[in-house]
């Protein structure tokens, strides 16, 4: 077994020459060692990978060994190989030395100081809105059009409602690809596709599709560039709640797959800055602080998918049971969304009162234009609209929402619990669902009272990626 290992791995443990490296410089042969041997700072990477090979080899048992040896060799030959320019080495020696000083995990679990401070770096530049660094990309040529739209992995949707194509170094090692991306379904998933650059003196009759792959969620993925390298950056869902928080991913290819790793997601916080005195008041800071981390920070407005706050189709964890107006009487009431609802336009179509087993019937607008997202019309709603106008009227007289602004067409509302009684919260404006202030109001005995809001604050920030954060992508 000895013997074997000794004539595998001979390549990276011979004495140097020249500049640090582990082989010997005097007696290399190829270009890429040649390129190595010429450049200190690859010759450095060299060495230190050779002494994290060995040392990680010594910590496996006969058959990891003979895998890892496969491993290092298969590295050699497919990616170190095939690098023709220092940045290319650079690149995917840097990657491989992380996996080996990680016994092996992607760089995304390393939970050093390394990865956290790369995340507080990099938010500078994802939330900077107005001022994204870029990496250098540019459009796809004619011909390279023609030939993207021949492979089948192409998107060619015609009801996508976002899509775009450009060419950049998505994985770092100094050559470009084509990357692609649209938005679908009435969920508005990304899916993206990444193809080789033709080399059109060649006259090729098709173009070689390497990856597909997911992008997030409602928003278009883009790429920021962060110290020499390039990141993509997508929206996805969180949790239950249907928040969305920001992922940077960094590709990396090694041997025959790409591999997508998500290196920091977005952490929301939210403080609450000021309140009133009310007992209800201190019932809903209690209740933000203590789901700080769900419905109070990572939802945002308009574009709610899930319960408790928008649709999903038709209806979503109905009926919200709550004696609304503390008349003694449970009453069950009904958010209804409808299919087929544009981006622009993402709201409940009608809320009602319906039973605890099935909503209320109401005839489906035809298109959204027509959507009035408002009460059911009919008696068995009159209550609940005779409610929701007293509250509108509180919030107009405290000139809270503009005279013109109607509920709950410019608000959200939630029911909250306290001492006995149900308050409605109402959160108006376009900030959040809940906007910076939430409003408190009490319904009893047909009538409706003011009673007090408390502000916020949100704040987010991105954090290493501690679970599920590596994607193995197949090339073709």
């Amino acid at each position: 077994m000895k013997n074997i290992i000794m004539t595998c791995i001979v390549m990276l443990i011979s004495v140097s020459q020249g500049f640090s490296a582990s082989f010997d410089c005097g007696k290399t042969q190829i270009m890429v060692e040649k390129l190595i041997c010429g450049n200190r700072e690859l010759s450095t990477l060299d060495e230190k990978l050779g002494k994290a090979y060995h040392e990680l080899l010594n910590k496996k048992n006969d058959k990891q060994k003979k895998e890892l040896i496969a491993d290092q060799n298969n590295w050699l030959i497919k990616s170190r190989n095939h690098c023709n320019n220092a940045k290319c080495l650079q690149h995917v020696y840097s990657a491989r030395l992380s996996e080996l000083l990680d016994g092996g995990l992607s760089l995304a679990d390393l939970k050093g100081s390394g990865n956290g401070a790369f995340c507080s770096s990099i938010q500078n530049i994802v939330y900077r809105k107005k001022a994204k660094i870029m990496p250098n990309k540019r459009s796809l040529t004619k011909k390279e059009h023609t030939l993207l739209k021949s492979n089948p992995n192409y998107f060619e949707d015609t009801s996508a409602y976002s899509s775009g194509e450009e060419v950049l170094d998505i994985d770092n090692d100094a050559r470009k690809e084509i990357f692609t991306f649209q938005i679908v379904g009435p969920d508005r998933r990304a899916s993206m596709s990444v193809f080789s650059v033709p080399d059109l003196s060649k006259k090729p009759k098709r173009m070689r599709h390497l990856f597909s792959s997911d992008a997030g969620f409602l928003e278009d993925p883009f790429f920021v560039r962060y110290n020499d390298k390039n990141y993509m950056v997508i929206n996805d869902i969180t949790d239950e709640f249907g928040g969305l928080i920001e992922k940077v991913i960094e590709f990396d290819k090694s041997l025959n797959s790409y591999r997508q790793i998500i290196r920091c997601e977005a952490k929301s916080t939210i403080n609450v800055k000021s309140a009133c005195n009310a007992p209800a008041c201190k019932e809903l800071v209690g209740k933000v602080r203590r789901n700080a981390n769900n419905e109070f920070t990572n939802e945002i407005w308009p574009h709610k998918y899930m319960a408790p706050f928008g649709l999903r189709v038709f209806a979503n964890a109905n009926p919200i049971a709550a004696d609304y107006d503390n008349s003694g009487t449970t009453r069950y009431v009904w958010k209804l969304g409808r299919e087929g609802y544009l981006f622009e336009n993402i709201y409940w179509a009608w809320m009602g009162e319906g039973t605890k087993d099935s909503e209320p019937y109401v005839k489906r607008p035809k298109s959204d234009t027509e959507e009035p997202r408002d009460v059911i019309p009919g008696y068995k709603h009159e209550n609940f609209r005779k409610i929701i106008k007293q509250h509108e009227s509180l919030l107009k007289s405290r000139n809270i929402i503009k005279v013109t602004d109607k509920l709950p067409r410019n608000g959200e509302f939630f029911f909250l619990k306290h001492g006995g009684a149900t308050y409605w919260v109402w959160g108006v404006g376009n900030e959040a669902a809940w906007g910076k202030t939430m409003h408190i109001i009490l319904t009893k005995g047909g009538q409706s009272q003011y009673v007090g809001s408390i502000s916020t604050e949100r704040l987010k920030s991105l954090v290493p990626c501690k679970n599920k954060c590596v994607n193995k992508l197949q090339m073709e």
